[in-house]
C-alpha cells in the first residue's frame, strides 16, 4: 500500500443526527482508510456509552462528552498535535450541542489561525430526516467547510429518491462538496465483527469469524475504499 499525500491537517465532523444511519460505520472505515494509506490519524467518539469508533481502535481514539467543556475542547488540542486527519464520530441527535460549540470557540476562524481545513461528512439514509440536517448544515456553515455526502447503501441502491429529487443536492452544488455511497455489509457478517469490536482489517485475518464473513469484510473494505479515493480531497 503506498502512501497518499496529505494538503495539511483536515478536521473530519461524521455527522448524519439520527442514530442508525451509518455515521459510526463510515468512521471506522474512514480510519481504516487512513491507517492502510499511513496517514496519521486520532480519533473521538461522542457516543455516550463508548461507540463502535473507541470500541475498535481504542489506541487511536478519544472518548468525548458534548455536554463537558473540557471533554469537547479535547477535540482542539488534537489540532495542536501531530496528526493529518481527525475523524469526530458525533452522536446521534447532536447537531445543536456541536453548533454551540464551534460558535463558543469560534472554530471556523480558527481555520486561518492553525491552520486546517473543516470537512463534514454527512451520512444519509432515505428518510426526510437525512434530507433536513444536509440542508440545515449548508446553510449554517456555507462555504467555510467541505462536504461529502455519504449514501449508506445498507438502505438499498434504490432508496434515495426522496433526496435526490430534493433541494439538497442542488444546494451542494454551490459549495465544495461530493457525493460517495458506503457499500452494504451482510448484516450477519456485520454483527460477528461488532461482537468481537475488530477494526475492518482485522476481522478479515481474525480466526474466530468464519471464511465467509472475512471474505465479505475484504470485499467491504476494497468496495468502499474505491469510494473513499473518490473523495480523496475532501477526506
Amino acid at each position: 500500500m503506498t502512501t497518499h499525500k496529505t494538503e495539511g491537517k483536515r478536521l473530519i465532523l461524521v455527522h448524519g443526527e439520527k442514530g442508525g444511519v451509518g455515521k459510526s460505520t463510515f468512521a471506522r472505515t474512514l480510519a481504516e482508510f487512513y491507517t492502510e494509506h499511513f496517514i496519521p490519524w486520532h480519533g473521538y467518539d461522542c457516543d455516550a456509552n463508548r461507540g463502535p469508533l473507541f470500541r475498535c481502535y481504542k489506541d487511536r481514539v478519544s472518548t468525548v462528552s458534548l455536554y463537558q467543556v473540557q471533554s469537547i475542547d479535547s477535540i482542539l488540542s488534537g489540532l495542536t498535535k501531530p496528526y493529518d486527519r481527525l475523524i469526530v464520530d458525533l452522536g446521534a441527535r447532536s447537531g445543536e450541542l456541536v453548533q454551540r460549540w464551534m460558535d463558543d470557540v469560534d472554530l471556523l476562524a480558527l481555520q486561518d489561525e492553525l491552520p486546517f481545513t473543516l470537512t463534514v461528512a454527512l451520512v444519509i439514509g432515505p428518510l426526510q430526516d437525512s434530507i433536513d440536517i444536509v440542508c440545515q448544515t449548508l446553510e449554517s456553515l456555507k462555504d467555510k467547510a467541505k462536504y461529502v455526502v455519504v449514501k449508506n447503501q445498507y438502505f438499498g441502491q434504490d432508496a434515495f429518491g426522496l433526496y435526490d429529487r430534493s433541494r439538497a443536492p442542488s444546494l451542494l452544488k454551490r459549495y465544495r462538496s461530493v457525493e460517495i455511497s458506503l457499500p452494504a455489509l451482510a448484516s450477519p457478517a456485520f454483527l460477528q465483527v461488532d461482537a468481537e469490536n475488530l477494526a475492518w482489517r482485522a476481522a478479515t485475518m481474525d480466526d474466530r469469524l468464519d471464511l465467509g464473513t472475512r471474505q465479505r469484510v475484504k470485499t467491504f473494505l476494497r468496495s468502499a475504499f474505491e469510494q473513499l479515493e473518490k473523495a480523496a480531497d475532501f477526506l
